[in-house]
């Protein structure tokens, strides 16, 4: 029997090759290219007015 049963869950680093990502937001480039105005679908509406509809009319009913 083996004596370490949990051996097989060990973390070991992937090995990595060329150069690392850059992570620098100055070299990222943002571009939208969704219609406008974005295509939203009535499933999509009733789905957000289920889970945050609460929260939707409290925010509105802020708003003078």
């Amino acid at each position: 029997m083996p004596k370490d049963l949990y051996a097989y869950a060990e973390v070991r680093a992937l090995p990595c090759i060329g150069h690392p990502p850059k992570f620098a937001p100055e070299t990222w480039t943002v571009t939208d290219d969704w219609p406008n105005p974005a295509p939203v679908t009535e499933v999509e509406i009733n789905l957000f007015e289920a889970w945050l509809g609460g929260l939707f009319d409290e925010f509105f009913e802020t708003i003078p």
